[in-house]
């Protein structure tokens, strides 16, 4: 009898794994990049997160980088495996996740991302102002992340100081990754290997 138990619960397992990897692997379309000017505010709310971190994935994660998952905010991305990660419940459906380095946390080595429901296809300049108090967005650059359309920027932060971001909007989700102005390669590793899930 605790044969057979030992073959169901392997085979309820093995079936949460496969199904967990066809959400994880669904996509869905991109939306329109994040501006200064139109758009909606978030209306929708979100329950509370399941996230993974693994050093594996089905997708290409360059040498030396884990991979970090979200099922309820579509996405995953790589990170370098030497910073460590920590999620903050913002509220209302918004999450912050820092990656930041795990032999001098002080530095402010790493970066964060800041996600949040949305609902317009680009971000007004209240949205703006509220998630980026200084209002600065200087040498802005189109940027395109898992083929969702975004925006690139410098701006300066009252903690921090120069800042290097980039902000795209997908499936009614608004993500805002940011780091140091210095580590913006960084950065552009990052999203380069993002995936949306759907």
């Amino acid at each position: 009898m605790r044969v057979l138990a030992t073959y169901i619960v392997a085979a309820l397992a093995l079936a949460g794994v496969a199904a967990g990897i066809y959400l994880y692997m669904r996509a869905g379309p991109a939306q329109i990049a994040p501006t200064s000017s139109g758009g909606a505010s978030a209306t929708s709310t979100l329950s509370v997160s399941t996230t993974t971190t693994t050093s594996d994935s089905a997708q290409s994660v360059p040498s030396g980088y884990s991979t970090y998952a979200s099922i309820p905010y579509h996405f995953s991305l790589s990170y370098p495996n030497d910073l460590a990660v920590k999620e903050y419940d913002e509220g209302d459906g918004a999450q912050t996740i820092t990656f930041q380095d795990v032999h001098s946390p002080e530095q402010a080595s790493g970066f964060e991302l800041f996600v949040t429901p949305y609902s317009g296809s680009q971000v007004t300049q209240d949205r703006f102002l509220g998630d980026e108090p200084s209002g600065v967005r200087n040498n802005v650059q189109s940027v395109s992340v898992d083929g969702a359309s975004g925006a690139a920027f410098e701006s300066l932060n009252a903690t921090l100081g120069d800042t290097y971001e980039i902000w795209v909007i997908h499936g009614g989700f608004l993500y805002e990754l940011t780091t140091l102005k210095a580590l913006a390669p960084l950065l552009n590793t990052v999203a380069a290997a993002w995936k949306f899930s759907q």
